[in-house]
């Protein structure tokens, strides 16, 4: 099974705009060079609803012809990781057995409050590497064990 998670508009999870390239490389390939984004408010929108306003701009007022071929092109530019910023999203992808490696971040700041990333039981999980980032962060990548 694949599963795609995507939330252009942050309220989700963080994918630092890779939804947003990914969708305008498809529409140009599909569309042409015109394709574009820009002013269109994704806050609420669905994929198929961004991309059918970016093609009635270039003047396709029934663009759902092109749809599949979209998708497809947009499917395969979607790179393979994404940031999920959320204790309680992340829990429920790993309690469904759909992270295939978390990569945590150490970094030493007090900050006083907060949710724990593993708030219940700690799924199992086996490190495979750690890596020095910058002067003063480590990063550990472990996957289900």
């Amino acid at each position: 099974m694949r599963l795609l998670l995507f939330d252009i508009d942050g309220t989700l999870l963080r994918a630092h705009g890779i939804g947003a390239r990914a969708m305008e490389r498809a529409g140009r390939r599909v569309l042409g060079a015109g394709f574009t984004l820009d002013g269109i408010d994704f806050g609420g929108a669905l994929d198929p609803w961004i991309f059918r306003e970016a093609a009635r701009r270039l003047g396709h007022d029934d663009p759902s012809e092109f749809h599949a071929a979209f998708r497809d092109e947009y499917l395969a530019e979607l790179p393979g990781e994404i940031e999920v910023a959320g204790s309680g999203l992340a829990r429920s992808l790993g309690d469904l057995g759909l992270i295939d490696e978390y990569q945590i971040y150490l970094h030493p700041v007090v900050i006083g409050s907060g949710k724990p990333y593993f708030a219940g039981p700690r799924p199992p999980l086996r490190l495979v590497a750690n890596d020095r980032i910058g002067e003063d962060a480590i990063r550990l990548t472990y996957v289900p064990a």
